[in-house]
């Protein structure tokens, strides 16, 4: 009985977000959202360990090991300095132009990014002047082209963010753009005529 409650506590975590996220509109499959299934995931290794001969647990212990480290490789999640991408955009922004910000967290969706400001957490903490919110998966229909048409254009989004920034050049005659700097995993791109 024990090792079927382990068993469900490891699987229900990560099945329950993917089946929410299969049929919703809610994406939370995530590593943080199921690392609860850790401890379980460490108990059932244990006792499967403490069963097996020490030639059987070594192979297991390195294959486990192999298999965490190539899919701690897989996370998209990398050194993200939100402080100094946000210190250089304050020296070069002047009053009057448009600062797009693609929220860095993956609950940032259209419908929340402008009722949540957690989602835009940086910008707490690293103020700028008003800015324009995006949604984190990007979305060309939520570049705001009217609010924004003859100005001078800051983005700032993520590296896997950047789809933004074509559109803006396609969607931007006569605008050139120009990278203002590279921050860990944030970029900011300054579009001007």
């Amino acid at each position: 009985m024990p090792n079927l409650l382990m068993l469900v506590w490891f699987l229900f975590p990560p099945l329950f977000l993917f089946a929410l996220a299969a049929t919703t509109d809610i994406r939370l499959f995530f590593p943080r959202y199921y690392l609860s299934s850790a401890p379980a995931a460490a108990l059932l290794t244990g006792h499967a360990l403490s069963r097996m001969r020490a030639a059987r647990a070594a192979g297991a212990v390195l294959v486990t090991m192999f298999v965490i480290g190539y899919w701690y490789d897989l996370s998209p999640h990398g050194p993200q300095d939100w402080r100094g991408a946000m210190v250089a955009l304050n020296s070069q922004a002047r009053s009057g132009d448009a600062i797009l910000v693609a929220s860095g967290f993956v609950e940032g969706t259209s419908q929340d990014i402008n009722h949540r400001d957690v989602l835009f957490a940086p910008q707490l903490v690293y103020p700028t002047q008003s800015m324009y919110r995006l949604p984190n998966e990007p979305d060309q229909r939520a570049i705001p082209l009217e609010s924004i048409a003859g100005k001078r254009i800051f983005l700032v989004a993520l590296q896997r963010q950047m789809d933004y920034a074509y559109w803006l050049r396609g969607a931007l005659p006569g605008y050139r753009a120009e990278p203002v700097g590279t921050f860990g995993a944030v970029m900011i791109v300054k579009f001007e005529k």
